[in-house]
């Protein structure tokens, strides 16, 4: 990870806390992915849904994108 994507991963993190979320999970190579416990009002429409099996149980989880992180929320089954 170069120095300009640990800022943008940096910015984003606060960015995230300023709206209320609550970081669930990172992970951060090769593309971070930041999981948050409920959606960012602004992201909601940027958003895509992702159904993922896990166990043998179907989750449908959604993400958007910002700045190359990727911010994933609301695993349903």
């Amino acid at each position: 990870m170069t120095t300009a994507q640990k800022i943008a991963l940096i910015e984003i993190l606060r960015w995230l806390k300023e709206q209320g979320a609550t970081v669930v999970a990172l992970f951060s190579a090769p593309t971070p992915v930041i999981t948050v416990d409920r959606p960012v009002k602004s992201l909601i429409d940027r958003a895509i849904a992702l159904n993922e099996r896990v166990n043998g149980l179907n989750k449908v989880t959604h993400a958007a994108r910002i700045s190359g992180v990727c911010i994933k929320w609301g695993a349903t089954e």
